[in-house]
């Protein structure tokens, strides 16, 4: 084991082993590039999360009203034609 003395004077030489502020600033920089490369993506993937939700919901209320109007009238509704009746079933 080395004794205090020995350690502090290896650390006064400048011979201990550490990362220079230039380094460290280096590092910094490339980590920020790299964040700024990955946030839009990130939005991105939000977005389309946000997106394929609206459509879920929208499919979702369509077909029950398809079906709400199917047990009233025995039949599914055109949805090009009838849309229009659909919309009561929309409660």
């Amino acid at each position: 084991m080395r004794s205090v003395r020995q350690l502090t004077r290896q650390i006064g030489s400048g011979t201990a082993s550490g990362f220079s502020l230039t380094e460290v600033i280096v590092v910094i920089g490339v980590l920020s590039v790299l964040l700024a490369l990955l946030l839009p993506a990130v939005a991105a993937a939000r977005r389309m999360v946000c997106v394929n939700r609206l459509k879920q919901i929208s499919t979702t209320t369509t077909t029950t009203a398809a079906h709400a109007y199917h047990d009233q009238f025995g039949v599914f509704p055109d949805a090009a034609k009838h849309f229009e009746r659909l919309l009561p079933q929309l409660e």
